[in-house]
């Protein structure tokens, strides 16, 4: 019997979030969290009518939101929810092993390039790259140290991402790498910024690898090594369609980070007893404070969001990784009182300094 041809695979540039208004995302990547919702009985129009959006966009590959309004209604599900593990829920719907069937680009195109990439390495490089494609707003970093890497999720300028979102990309990540791969592919460790819930039982059987919480990060950490094995569903020819056209949707898009790593990294210079407030920043980019604060609004931010961000990332590290004490990291950190840091560390970590460099394993 002759061989069929494989179906020349098909391409829909509308499935891309719009290049005319690049802080929006596409409205249907919330449309798994919409099915859960209905699934438990929940009242999914109002999540969306509510927030004045059409709720028939999901059914639409034009429609789109601002980041900050995607992050807003996980928010309000987890309300609706009363459940910690929302992320988790939503996640264990989803049939990872359909992206490796799908043919058309759709909403999730840098999971499609990441499942039909040669290889895992591959695949995590492209998902990097044009993570921005789908989810204008936030990035995926992915560092290399030695025999270890880490995939790390960023949402930019946001102190406090809602845990469900979290949960739920990097939940997703990591299952399509331990799913899709030729072998299993098990992270040394799954970590979440946000505290843990009161039991783990559904990470531990949900998610493919063990979790750390109050990590001052939402990143999956692997074995270097793993980066070689290859993809069960390589495919040069679709990938080559998908990449040309998330190729083309990330050249229009502008450096999202440019102007928030701008002023990251004048706070963190100003922060050892220099001066990182707003209108002085402002002037070091020769603009007006309005200015910045409109440009960062835009972005879903502000200058308070980022010098509280900036402030947290520096005290976990100064703690932990040069086991400063906790008088020398108020003091590089710009707080003029002792107490201030202390009250500040709780809100960010959930407890005090002593208590996490303990539980951390740092230095008292």
């Amino acid at each position: 019997m002759p061989r069929r041809a494989p179906a020349r695979p098909s391409f829909a540039k509308a499935a891309l979030p719009p290049a005319t208004n690049p802080t929006r995302v596409a409205l249907r990547t919330l449309r798994p969290l919409a099915a859960y919702l209905r699934h438990i009985g929940k009242d999914a129009t109002s999540l969306f009518t509510e927030a004045g959006i059409d709720p028939l966009g999901l059914l639409d590959p034009n429609a789109s939101i601002p980041h900050p309004l995607l992050l807003d209604r996980w928010r309000r599900a987890e309300e609706l929810c009363n459940d910690p593990n929302l992320g988790l829920r939503v996640l264990e719907r989803i049939e990872v092993h359909a992206m490796a069937r799908m043919q058309l680009e759709t909403e999730w195109v840098v999971l499609q390039m990441f499942v039909v990439s040669a290889t895992v390495g591959e695949g995590l490089a492209r998902f990097a790259k044009y993570f921005p494609v789908s989810f204008y707003g936030s990035r995926i970093v992915v560092e290399h140290d030695g025999r270890i890497t880490r995939v790390r999720h960023e949402v930019l300028g946001v102190r406090e991402v809602p845990r469900g979102f979290s949960e739920f990309i990097l939940g997703l990540v990591a299952l399509q790498i331990h799913e899709l791969a030729i072998r299993p592919v098990k992270p040394r460790e799954i970590r979440f910024a946000h505290p843990a819930p009161a039991s783990l039982a559904d990470h531990e059987r949900i998610l493919p690898g063990p979790t750390r919480f109050l990590a001052g990060e939402d990143a999956i950490v692997l074995d270097a090594a793993d980066l070689e094995v290859p993809m069960r569903a390589a495919n040069e020819a679709l990938l080559t369609g998908l990449e040309r056209h998330a190729a083309q949707a990330l050249s229009r898009l502008p450096a999202l980070e440019s102007l928030v790593d701008r002023v990251r990294a004048l706070i963190t210079a100003e922060l050892p007893g220099g001066n990182p407030n707003a209108d002085h920043i402002a002037s070091a980019l020769q603009m007006s404070v309005r200015t910045l604060a409109r440009r960062l609004d835009e972005l879903g931010t502000s200058h308070k969001a980022l010098l509280d961000d900036v402030r947290a990332k520096l005290a976990r590290s100064y703690l932990l990784e040069e086991k400063r004490s906790v008088n020398e990291v108020a003091g590089l950190l710009g707080f003029s009182e002792v107490s201030a840091f202390h009250r500040a560390f709780r809100r960010w970590f959930g407890q005090s300094p002593t208590d996490f460099c303990r539980d951390a394993g740092g230095p008292p």
